[in-house]
């Protein structure tokens, strides 16, 4: 799920202390290994803390030094020093108080830290200081200046100077913005955002907002200017690279407007523009999470989601699965489209699949013909756990771990591990009572949606020209992808084979043929011997078994038998899919 706003296009990253802030920089001075470092440093009116770690495996001495960098012309003042006996591993906190804060003068700048060992080994980082003094004097400037505007469109030729003067760099720095990227950026970049600030009533700004503000106008001038992926990587990303999925980016853009004055309205249509490319790439069963925080970050589809999330879990999971076998087809241009697909879903399942592009009812996982399998998988690498970006909760991979939440399967069973995978890419799920059912048998054209949905083959309501289909049931287009891409053919007499158990060597040759669809050269890891019952395999399979047997896919039940027209449970369909296509890239 996302945390709350920390996918947000601007992150507020100062910290603030009574009379001062601070931020830390800088890294290690040293070509080798430092036996001792600096862990943390804290400050709180003028109160440094310095927490620093012996990583010897022996007792040192450690000494301690701050010093006031002056920059181009070396280190100013001479601030504070110490010396002590460090235990293997001990960590110890360093503390000294910036003198010039109880003398009321200010001392706004860099401070270096150094610490080292007798073997003169250590390490060297920077913190920079600001007092509250200098902070006001800053923002009385900016506001001063903002007030002497008459033309928005040139606010920069008064609002620029104060911002990019050097003399305010250590205030700008200390209150949290890390504004390197905006100095370095051309002028008509600083220019535009600076227009945008100003627009934000520039007079009401506190040091509190500063950095969320000129960050987000930083990234709308950026994406004005016709470099619109990396405007939204600079405001969404510039605190937190690991919050947003980069490549969803390009998505997130298509969504929005050509152009931005206000950084509330980009912020928004960013936020909106990444639920919505996120959206497109979930499963049915982590949709209704997933709606539910779009609706919660961005305030829009509420009746739409509210009205699907009202419905029995049953009919709930076959919109679901609905409304992502359509984004498979058709994907999201807008929140309107959205909107949209939330009010067919719905008809879908009320009506009982007959507007759209399509029902899905039923299936593998379903038990009768109610509930149904989960259709569509999520094709995009996976976020890692509890993330997502913006924000870290859209398509954050939870829906993993509900597989626990099968009550028929432990994680003992010798399927788990299968299953578990399956279901987090929505290639199987439970019946409509929360049971995976591992034993039960599993039918042709329920093997046929499991292995389309596994090797990603595009599900576009095909149809098949098969006796024995049902026109409208929900394993028509299904079969028809699957034969399309030359993964099944029917049982004779032009018939699929609708309702009959699948074979063992029926699923081989599946799963072999969906493999050659994504020209995937198996690996070889063991020789092939010949089952005791191979003259009982249908001439078209045997050579499926050879090679699923060779690269570890397949084996026998014992006995050297392969039993060949013996049916398959649930669990082993899934057994096979998992080792056929757990290092296949869909």
């Amino acid at each position: 799920m996302w945390k709350n706003r920390k996918w947000y296009a601007a992150v507020l990253v100062t910290i603030f202390c009574l009379s001062a802030v601070w931020t830390v920089g800088g890294a290690t001075d040293s070509t080798t290994e430092p036996t001792i470092d600096i862990k943390d440093i804290a400050i709180e009116n003028g109160l440094v803390s310095v927490e620093t770690v012996n990583n010897a495996t022996v007792d040192t001495v450690v000494s301690f030094a701050v010093f006031k960098d002056n920059g181009a012309d070396g280190l100013d003042r001479f601030y504070a020093a110490d010396t002590t006996k460090l235990k293997s591993g001990e960590t110890l906190i360093f503390q000294f108080q910036i003198p010039d804060v109880k003398r009321g003068v200010d001392s706004t700048g860099q401070y270096i830290v150094n610490l080292k060992n007798l073997e003169d080994e250590g390490v060297s980082k920077q913190f920079r200081y600001v007092t509250s003094g200098a902070i006001s004097v800053f923002f009385d400037l900016l506001k001063t200046e903002a007030a002497k505007v008459t033309d928005p469109s040139k606010a920069y030729e008064l609002l620029l100077p104060v911002v990019i003067n050097s003399a305010n760099r250590d205030v700008i720095y200390g209150i949290g913005y890390d504004y390197d990227g905006f100095i370095g950026m051309d002028a008509a970049v600083q220019q535009q955002t600076m227009n945008i600030l100003y627009l934000a009533d520039i007079t009401t700004v506190t040091p509190e907002l500063f950095p969320q503000i000129m960050n987000g106008a930083f990234g709308v001038a950026v994406y004005n200017t016709g470099r619109k992926e990396e405007g939204i990587k600079v405001s969404a990303l510039k605190y937190n690279e690991k919050l947003m999925d980069e490549a969803l980016i390009p998505n997130t853009v298509k969504t929005m407007q050509e152009r931005y004055t206000s950084a509330d309205t980009y912020s928004h249509d960013a936020i909106a523009g990444y639920g919505l490319a996120v959206i497109q790439k979930e499963t049915a069963g982590s949709m209704a999470d997933t709606l539910s925080v779009y609706n919660r970050e961005t305030g829009l589809c509420g009746a739409g989601i509210e009205k699907l999330a009202n419905l029995t879990p049953v009919l709930q999971h076959q919109a679901y699965e609905y409304m992502v076998l359509d984004l498979r087809n058709n994907g999201l241009t807008s929140n309107q489209a959205l909107q949209e697909l939330l009010d067919r879903a719905y008809a879908s399942v009320i009506t009982g699949g007959t507007t759209g592009s399509g029902s899905s009812s039923g299936g593998f996982g379903s038990s009768g013909a109610g509930g149904g399998a989960m259709i569509g998988k999520d094709y995009s690498s996976p976020v890692a756990s509890g993330s997502a970006a913006l924000g870290a909760g859209i398509g954050s991979g939870t829906t993993e771990n509900k597989v626990e939440t099968f009550t028929d399967l432990s994680k003992a069973h010798w399927a788990y591990e299968s299953v578990k995978w399956l279901k987090a890419r929505g290639i199987v799920s439970g019946t409509d009572t929360g049971a995976f059912e591992p034993d039960r048998q599993v039918t042709r054209e329920e093997f046929a949606k499991m292995i389309v949905l596994a090797s990603g083959i595009l599900v576009n309501n095909q149809s098949a020209d098969f006796a024995d289909l049902t026109s409208g049931a929900w394993y028509v287009p299904y079969i028809g992808a699957a034969t399309e891409a030359g993964i099944v053919g029917g049982v004779g007499d032009g018939h699929f084979g609708i309702g009959r158990n699948i074979t063992r060597q029926d699923m081989v040759v599946m799963a072999k043929r969906a493999l050659d669809t994504k020209a995937v050269q198996l690996t070889k890891v063991k020789d092939y011997t010949a089952f005791t019952d191979a003259d009982t395999f249908a001439d078209y399979a045997i050579d499926s078994v050879k090679v699923l047997f060779e690269a570890g896919i397949v084996n026998g039940k014992g006995e050297n038998l392969f039993d060949p027209n013996g049916t398959a449970t649930r669990a082993e369909a899934a057994k096979i899919i998992y080792e056929a296509f757990k290092e296949v890239a869909i």
